[in-house]
């Protein structure tokens, strides 16, 4: 299975609320090969990913690292490429809402079985830029 694992693009989409965010965050992606196909069948698997935030888009400083492994039960479901994992639920020793309220522009990384994706924004979805308790935050600031 690890051939099929070379990951080189993914889409990232993160769904959360302000308000909700004690309960975590609900990452979700897409696998693919180099031409696109979804890597997996209908059948779904296990695998390792572990998702690390940085605070610059190349090298920088690794300020989170969340890690999702089989051996501990953690492991993450694909299913025809498909996965979804929710931060705060896997093995951290940090602290997801500190770093989030302490820096500005945080880039993500997701290694999938050991293949490290490249990274991206980390940003929030059109719910969470449109939640009144944040809107009304950033008018008083």
């Amino acid at each position: 299975m690890k051939p099929f694992l070379r990951v080189f693009s993914f889409c990232l989409v993160l769904l959360f609320s302000h308000q909700s965010f004690s309960q975590g965050m609900t990452i979700g992606g897409e696998l693919t090969d180099l031409d696109g196909t979804q890597i997996g069948e209908e059948t779904p698997f296990l695998t390792d990913v572990v998702v690390t935030l940085y605070d610059t888009a190349q090298d920088g400083s690794s300020l989170y690292t969340e890690t999702f492994l089989v051996e501990n039960d953690q492991g993450v479901s694909v299913t025809k490429g498909i996965f979804t994992l929710n931060l705060g639920q896997g093995t951290t020793s940090d602290n997801l809402a500190q770093i989030l309220e302490s820096s500005d522009d945080l880039w993500i990384e997701i290694s999938v079985d050991g293949d490290v994706l490249s990274r991206a924004p980390f940003t929030g979805s059109p719910y969470v830029i449109r939640d009144p308790a944040i809107l009304l935050q950033r008018k008083s600031e």
